[in-house]
């Protein structure tokens, strides 16, 4: 016998983390099992090992103080090297006591929203948006999530959508506490502006709503993309979140970073992060990256990494007629394969994702995982291995030529 708590942790089950396993039971390799699951669905930068590896192995040390207890919302020799990385983003002086530190964006985000809201309490959050979302602000919070609903085909945010959701909750009887951005979008691929941000930050402040600003692919820019950050901004209202799992490609060492000027907001982040907190092993390992010389030679080249595989990417699929969405940042794409669809459904397209699924063998996202309010939008990652990319690219083809109405 459980707790109602605990059965309703139980019976969460999400899509993308079902896909992923799935496939990685049976992995596509061009050589070794050619017919496996080529998983273009799952966010990760796959491309860029071989150019962390000599970082992250250069200058590694075992310090006995490491292996004692250390400050549980992050070391300081560690959140000193992320503020000086992220004053370079911010434009200027980031103080290392305004940051903690957890185990992943998620359990920053998890953290956030136990600290700004009350179970019922409402976060507004532009749609369609990564669904891990639903699980980190919502699930053990008991926040609820209100969705601006964006449409085809540029699915644009404006402040006026996020205004008229914020008065339909407040006239329901609900207390609205935050507004959510992710910038670069995922899996849009978009890029807010500054004066987007800015524009928001003002209905906020009308408000008394916190902004939230995830920025986890801050450092995923495609040439041209013009990237203005929140850490620029000066207000108590604004909370930023980032992580190593994407621009570094580091998923695996799961470590979230949490910025706030809110000295109420940072004091009970960092005292919650006790549930949290990431082995200072790794910290040492990510704090002499971070303050390695070659930082910057890295994230030159897995930007031109990125954009290649955007670009391979984008002339395969215009070259077949399939439409999709520019990416200005990240690393995924948002596909419009509506054309596909054998009726303009929901049921349709998880049609469509299972004959993609089982009988090309390859995985893509369908848009009802991000909450898109039209069917036939699915997201594809395209920082995968070059093989696998163009195996993945040419299955997609080869499938949609199979199921073509």
């Amino acid at each position: 016998m459980i707790s109602d708590r605990g059965r309703r942790l139980g019976g969460y089950d999400p899509f993308l983390v079902r896909a992923h396993f799935r496939c990685a039971g049976d992995p596509f390799d061009p050589e070794a099992n050619p017919g496996g699951y080529v998983n273009l669905g799952t966010a990760e930068n796959r491309t860029v090992f071989d150019l962390l590896e000599p970082l992250l192995s250069k200058g590694q040390e075992i310090c006995e103080a490491d292996t004692h207890y250390n400050e549980l919302h992050g070391a300081t020799f560690f959140r000193e090297a992320i503020a000086r990385f992220l004053s370079g983003r911010a434009g200027r002086p980031i103080n290392a006591e305004n940051l903690a530190v957890a185990s992943g964006a998620s359990a920053v985000l998890e953290n956030l929203a136990f600290v700004l809201c009350d179970p019922g309490e409402v976060i507004l959050i532009p749609s369609p948006y990564y669904s891990g979302f639903d699980h980190d602000l919502a699930l053990r919070s008991e926040a609820v999530l209100r969705h601006i609903y964006l449409s085809s085909p540029e699915f644009m945010l404006k402040v006026l959508d996020i205004e008229r959701v914020y008065e339909q909750a407040v006239s329901e009887g609900l207390r609205v506490k935050a507004v959510l951005l992710n910038t670069p979008q995922n899996p849009l691929g978009q890029v807010y502006s500054r004066a987007l941000i800015e524009d928001v930050l003002a209905l906020a402040e009308r408000k008394s709503l916190h902004l939230i600003v995830d920025e986890i692919y801050a450092e995923s820019l495609m040439p041209g993309a013009s990237y203005s950050s929140a850490l620029e901004l000066d207000s108590d209202l604004v909370h930023v979140v980032y992580g190593f799992a994407k621009d570094f490609g580091l998923s695996g060492y799961k470590v979230g970073v949490f910025h706030s000027h809110n000295r109420d907001v940072i004091k009970a982040v960092q005292d919650s992060t006790y549930f949290y907190s990431v082995s200072t092993a790794t910290q040492r390992t990510l704090g002499n990256l971070l303050d390695n010389p070659g930082l910057q030679g890295f994230f030159s080249a897995m930007r031109e990494r990125l954009t290649a595989a955007y670009r391979d990417a984008a002339s395969y699929l215009a070259s077949h007629g399939i439409p999709f969405l520019p990416v200005e940042g990240g690393i995924v794409m948002w596909l419009d394969l509506r054309a596909f669809l054998a009726s303009m459904s929901f049921e349709a397209e998880s049609d469509l994702f299972e004959q993609m699924f089982e009988g090309a063998r390859l995985s893509i996202s369908p848009g009802r995982a991000f909450h898109c309010i039209e069917p036939g939008w699915f997201r594809l990652c395209f920082t995968v291995p070059p093989s696998h990319l163009s195996e993945g690219l040419k299955r997609l083809v080869e499938g949609l030529d199979g199921v073509k109405i």
